[in-house]
């Protein structure tokens, strides 16, 4: 869901949530692809040890970051107590999700090569709220939900014994 809302926020999907999800052939629909972690990190593990690879859970990131940071400094070999007031930021939320229109698009591309992207985050946010459209967060009805299941839940398995975490907060 979440790769799908960002994809069509920046208009690189123009479909609507359900055609993008009509065929859920692994190989063939691009979200079903981004979904299969196993698939990712195994990838990885035929380049690098176990031991050099850190799995990190979004959730684990979101609700104990200071612990997450800590671990992920203690695993590049850096300072595990830095802290910043940054950490504290939370970026790209659901409230965040505005598409802007065509001209908006055109504009915020022309804003960027010009140093737009140096303008205060609160700013920006702001602009996007008066020149977009807020994107709903699309609802995934029963027989999708049962088909991404049947798709993914062997990727959440194979995920959850490679790393050794429960991931227990996600669903499909």
């Amino acid at each position: 869901m979440s790769h799908y809302v960002q994809a069509y926020k920046v208009r690189a999907e123009s479909r609507g949530f359900e055609a993008a999800f009509r065929d859920l052939d692994p190989e063939g629909n691009k979200y079903v692809c981004y979904s299969r972690y196993a698939t990712q990190v195994e990838r990885y593990l035929r380049c690098f040890s176990p031991e050099r690879l850190l799995v990190i859970d979004g959730d684990d990131l979101l609700h104990d970051r200071h612990a997450v940071l800590r671990r992920t400094f203690e695993f590049v070999g850096v300072d595990p107590s830095f802290r910043s007031p940054r950490f504290q930021e939370t970026l790209n939320t659901r409230e965040d999700q505005y598409r802007l229109g065509a001209a908006g698009a055109r504009a915020r591309t022309l804003a960027d090569r010009v140093g737009g992207r140096r303008a205060p985050a609160g700013l920006r946010r702001s602009v996007r709220r008066v020149a977009g459209r807020r994107i709903e967060r699309p609802v995934v009805g029963d027989d999708l939900r049962r088909r991404l299941e049947d798709v993914l839940a062997p990727e959440v398995v194979r995920l959850r014994e490679i790393t050794g975490q429960d991931f227990s907060g996600w669903s499909v």
